[in-house]
C-alpha cells in the first residue's frame, strides 16, 4: 500500500529528515548540490501480504532509439527508503536485481524473470533495521 496523503505534514517534512545530515552529502556526491526533493510516499508492507511484480520505480531518461543500450548515463534520481520499522524477511524486503541499473542487464534480468529463472538474475534482499537508509538510483 502506497499512501502519500499528509507527507507534507510533521514528522515527514521535518528538516532531520529531508535535509538529514548523514544523507543529504551523499545525495549531493551522487546528484548535485542542487538535487530536490520531488516525491515523498510511506509504503505499508504486513506479514503474508503478497509479493509485488517486479518493476522499475522510475522511468528512463531516454528510450532506446535515443539512446544506446551499452551507454551508461550518470545517476539521475534517487530513491531513499528509510523504514519506520524493522524489515525482515517475513516483511519481505525490497528486492534488487545487481547490475539492472544498466539498460542492457535490465532487459537481460527481465527476460530471466519472466521465463521463470530469478535464480539467474543475481538478487538481492536487504533486511533493515528501523532507521537505516537504503539508497539506490533509479537508472
Amino acid at each position: 500500500l502506497d499512501i502519500r496523503y499528509n507527507m507534507d505534514a510533521q514528522p515527514f517534512n521535518d528538516d532531520k529528515v529531508v535535509s538529514n545530515a548523514f544523507i543529504k552529502p551523499v545525495v549531493n556526491s551522487l546528484l548535485g548540490d542542487d538535487a530536490k526533493l520531488v516525491y515523498a510516499g510511506l509504503i505499508l508492507s504486513f506479514p503474508g501480504s503478497s509479493d509485488q511484480p517486479w518493476h522499475r520505480d522510475g522511468t528512463a531518461l531516454f528510450t532506446d532509439a535515443e539512446f544506446s543500450l551499452d551507454q551508461s548515463l550518470p545517476p539521475y534520481a534517487l530513491n531513499v527508503f528509510i523504514p519506520l520499522d524493522d524489515v525482515t524477511s517475513d516483511v519481505g524486503p525490497t528486492e534488487f536485481c545487481v547490475g539492472s541499473h544498466y539498460r542492457k542487464k535490465a532487459i537481460e534480468v527481465m527476460k530471466h524473470i519472466e521465463n521463470g529463472n530469478e535464480s539467474s538474475a543475481n538478487i538481492i534482499g536487504p533486511l533493515l533495521k528501523t532507521g537505516d537508509a537504503l539508497i539506490y538510483d533509479y537508472r
